[in-house]
């Protein structure tokens, strides 16, 4: 039984994907984002995104609330990070991290970057 023209065609594009996308390409149009590293801010009664202060602030620092703790991003092109964090109802902490960057082994090797420690626990403040 002789396969329909359309048929043939949709193999010939299958294979044809199949044989670029198994080479590594350099022409290949990847969309990487900006590496960030990621620190996990926590507290005993739980850590307010809005309460947070930082200082000096890290390039491209933001965070988003997740449960009782602050999860944050930032970008850096040193191999550590350091500033003292703020935050409403806790004590000042200086915080110090190693940075560690890389490349994923894929095509498109995006960057990725880790800060350790990755999780931070602040202390209550005593202050009435």
């Amino acid at each position: 039984m002789a396969k329909s023209p359309r048929v043939v065609a949709f193999m010939a594009v299958l294979a044809a994907c199949q044989t670029s996308c198994n080479k590594l390409q350099k022409d290949v149009n990847c969309l990487c984002p900006v590496p960030s590293a990621q620190l996990t801010i926590a507290g005993g009664d739980g850590v307010n995104v809005n309460a947070i202060d930082v200082d000096p602030k890290p390039t491209g620092w933001s965070c988003y609330q997740k449960e009782k703790q602050a999860n944050c991003s930032f970008q850096s092109l040193e191999t550590q990070a350091s500033f003292t964090l703020s935050v409403n109802g806790y004590k000042p902490q200086a915080i110090r991290l190693e940075i560690t960057e890389g490349k994923e082994d894929t095509v498109c090797a995006c960057g990725w970057m880790k800060a350790d420690p990755s999780v931070v626990e602040l202390e209550k403040s005593t202050k009435d």
